[in-house]
């Protein structure tokens, strides 16, 4: 071969090769590129198969929204199952009082075809059985009664509101104290991030603190036991003389054994320091 026409097809091969760095000798390029492909997928699969693949927050968070729904759902569904069940008890127990009475009204001789009806014979049955009139006492009854159950209502929608109340005073009360947690929290450890202080308020150790400490002592709490995170480290307690830190000993106990009381004094005197 002449020595042009060979180094022409050396750079032709070279630029070939730069161009598709996945092709090989003899291999269309266009297959290269699919088969390049279907690698990058498999070790997609592989990674998915052993684990590594983690949930983003979205994902945890539409998860939870999800099993949120879920219960809900489930919840409407029992609480219609139970009324349903009531309902078909109390119209099997009015038809049995009827059939008993043979549809008929005892002291106006009226048919009895309803609920309703059944209850106007039972009030002139309480009547007859106190000794008094049971058609002329019938519509005194009657208006006690209805009085007496709007003044039970009106008791119980007075309940209700003050219970709703409550708990409107208690979630404001509680968002006020959150905000203020959190503002302190930041002011403290201006570095640290909302997506953090998300994580603190979701995790094991804030429900197991929460009411009893502030969040600022619950995040210095967890990185004393974590030793550093988002760029603070807290000092190791090594007291020289007996203290309740420690159980009345100069052995410095570990913060994961201490109970809160200790743990907050073991605190207040690494402040001083």
């Amino acid at each position: 071969m002449p020595e042009e026409t060979k180094t022409a097809t050396e750079k032709e091969s070279i630029s070939d090769s730069e161009i598709n760095p996945g092709a090989t000798q003899g291999q269309d390029p266009e297959q290269a590129k699919a088969e390049e492909k279907q690698g990058g997928d498999g070790e997609k699969v592989e990674a998915k198969e052993n684990g590594n693949v983690q949930p983003d927050a979205q994902s945890r968070a539409k998860n939870a929204e999800y099993a949120k729904k879920r219960r809900e759902a489930e919840a409407k569904a029992k609480a219609d199952r139970e009324a349903e069940t009531q309902r078909r008890e109390q119209q099997a127990l009015v038809k049995g009082k009827i059939e008993g009475l043979n549809g008929k009204n005892p002291y106006t001789e009226e048919p009895i075809t309803n609920e309703y009806e059944l209850h106007i014979y039972e009030v002139m049955k309480k009547l007859d059985d106190a000794g008094k009139d049971p058609i002329k006492h019938l519509a005194k009854a009657l208006a006690d009664e209805h009085r007496e159950q709007t003044k039970a209502q009106a008791e119980e929608q007075a309940k209700q509101k003050a219970e709703s109340d409550k708990r409107a005073q208690d979630a404001r009360e509680t968002r006020e104290k959150a905000l203020s947690d959190i503002k302190a929290l930041k002011e403290a450890y201006p570095a640290l991030k909302n997506e953090e202080i998300s994580e603190l308020i979701k995790s094991d150790l804030f429900r197991e603190k929460a009411g009893r400490w502030t969040l600022r002592e619950i995040y210095e709490y967890q990185q004393a036991n974590a030793g550093t995170k988002s760029g603070i480290k807290l000092p190791n307690a090594k007291p020289s003389t007996p203290s309740s830190a420690t159980g009345g000993s100069n052995t410095p106990k570990s913060i994961m054994d201490m109970t809160d009381e200790e743990f907050l004094a073991y605190k207040a005197k690494r402040n001083r320091w």
